[in-house]
């Protein structure tokens, strides 16, 4: 153990030249994080024909988008051990009190992510099911359990869902499984699921704290705990007898965020209930941060369709603002005038074959993704607008981020008023659109603009400005962190329960019949194009 100890400790003791070559590792690294689980579904979930020139064409686009040179930084100081130990200290803390792998606390919604992962290891590529015929007997008549059991019975259905962020460690885990059986197989397929949730979450914390040049415990404290005043427009939906403070299932303490249904979840909330596609959004917007050559951009963001769909929504316009600030940028810096032709010149580069190659990458996934009967629910709100639903939507702005935004407008943040304009311009639109009877798109096309606002806050408490500012800020977010302490604290005081942690409630996304998830949003039947002719058989 002692020996363990003294590697650990050579480890983090790193010198200049070794942080610096850690340094390029980890700026290339939300690339391969993101082509991983997209090439392994081309090879695994597509005829041949198609899988493998998919594939190898991907994999030439990101040898370019690599092949060019990166400044690498330092930005940990004398204190690098420590540190960086730190960021690795957070990121597997986080990972474990998320409920990955079913060592801590899950909430309601690792039901079907449980599910989706157990069919991924256990069933061959694609995954298949046979609906039988009697699906639905039983089922309480003109309920939607029994709706969604006769839409699927008798029928053949796969997997139609962004699944791509489980594909990776659901491969180690198969090999486990076939080699040693069920029980030891999936205690081996959850382990190899938290390393993979371990190594995005710390790459994630890595390039956040590298965007602002030098480390800083604020920078990671703030991004944990980033959220909107949840638990002030809780306290008065409770006053006012709107809504009571939400206990799901299992739950100790009081899930903060959904005092509102158009919830802008906290970064905390979002790794605790959706880190399958907040992670892969994330490293994404890290590599708009990081990047000072964003030619090749479309080929990372095309690997989100697989993983975050929605969210991929909700990164579109900041994609846009990035590109036109550094064509502007170089355009400037050869001393050429800011016309339309200097600009349309500059944009052709972005005409390449990393970008070519993301085209294909989003015309496949689009085929897929469009096999679900969820694909065509994209609405502008959810029925017709009234008063109402437009009074509860500015008062969930008011809390989640009209508080912050008014700070951040007070402040000096020079050239990144173009960013915070347009972050502000995403948050007050996506609450106006809808997919399917849920909120899911506010929820999850704001995680990017949610991104960038505490990346916002960040460079706002960092630099140098009006101390006033910055305390009242601080303030703001000090409120706002209670969010992320009650989704953390939730696993914790589970423990003293002595209850499992894991959401068992189904086995496996043939169960069509169950009512602790919708079949309709994860299984599509093979009647589709893209089933017919692509998938794998």
């Amino acid at each position: 153990m002692s020996a363990l100890f003294r590697k650990m400790k050579r480890f983090f003791e790193m010198t200049k030249d070794r942080i610096q070559r850690f340094d390029n590792a980890m700026a290339v690294m939300p690339y391969a994080l993101l082509l991983l689980p997209v090439a392994i579904f081309f090879l695994t979930w597509t005829r041949l024909y198609v899988g493998i020139p998919a594939t190898l064409f991907s994999l030439a686009g990101l040898y370019f988008a690599l092949k060019r040179k990166r400044k690498s930084l330092d930005i940990f100081g004398e204190k690098r051990g420590k540190r960086l130990a730190a960021i690795a200290l957070c990121a597997l803390l986080w990972t474990v009190l998320s409920g990955q792998g079913g060592l801590m606390f899950q909430n309601i919604d690792y039901h079907m992510r449980n599910a989706i992962f157990s069919d991924l290891v256990k069933y061959d590529w694609p995954v298949i099911f046979h609906i039988p015929e009697d699906a639905a007997e039983g089922l309480a008549p003109g309920s939607a359990v029994r709706e969604n059991a006769e839409f699927f019975a008798g029928k053949d259905v796969t997997i139609v869902y962004y699944l791509a962020y489980w594909l990776p460690p659901a491969l180690v885990g198969k090999a486990f499984y076939r080699l040693l059986g069920e029980g030891a197989g999936m205690i081996l397929a959850n382990a190899a699921l938290i390393i993979w949730t371990f190594c995005c979450t710390f790459t994630v914390l890595y390039l956040f704290c590298r965007a602002f040049k030098k480390f800083s415990y604020k920078s990671l404290l703030v991004f944990i705990f980033f959220s909107g005043l949840d638990i002030l427009g809780a306290v008065f939906f409770f006053a006012a007898g709107l809504q009571g403070l939400l206990m799901t299932e299992g739950r100790i303490i009081p899930h903060l965020d959904t005092w509102t249904m158009q919830q802008y979840s906290s970064n905390t909330t979002a790794l605790f209930w959706v880190f399958n596609q907040a992670l892969p959004v994330w490293l994404f917007c890290c590599i708009l941060l990081g990047e000072e050559d964003l030619k090749p951009i479309f080929l990372p963001y095309s690997c989100l369709a697989l993983s975050s769909t929605l969210p991929m929504i909700g990164a579109l316009p900041i994609i846009f603002y990035f590109i036109f600030k550094r064509v502007a940028e170089e355009i400037r810096a050869n001393g050429q005038d800011l016309n339309f032709k200097n600009v349309f010149s500059h944009l052709l580069k972005y005409v390449n074959l990393s970008n070519v190659a993301g085209a294909a990458i989003l015309v496949l996934s689009y085929l897929y993704l469009m096999s679900s009967p969820r694909s065509d629910t994209f609405s502008f709100m959810s029925g017709s607008p009234n008063l109402i639903q437009l009074g509860l939507i500015m008062m969930s702005l008011l809390f989640e981020v009209m508080v912050i935004l008014f700070v951040l407008y007070q402040a000096e943040i020079g050239e990144k008023k173009g960013l915070l304009y347009t972050v502000t311009a995403l948050l007050f639109v996506v609450p106006f659109f809808n997919v399917g009877e849920k909120f899911d798109f506010t929820m999850r096309a704001s995680l990017p603009p949610l991104f960038f606002l505490c990346f916002l806050c960040c460079h706002t408490l960092l630099k140098e400005g009006k101390k006033h500012i910055k305390r009242a800020l601080a303030i703001v977010l000090i409120i706002g962190s209670l969010t992320a302490a009650a989704e953390i604290l939730q696993p914790i005081a589970y423990v003293f329960t002595g209850k499992s942690p894991v959401a068992a409630g189904i086995e496996s996304l043939a169960e069509v019949g169950s009512s602790k998830f919708d079949p309709k949003n994860c299984l599509g039947t093979l009647d589709s194009f893209f089933m017919k002719y692509i998938l794998k058989r």
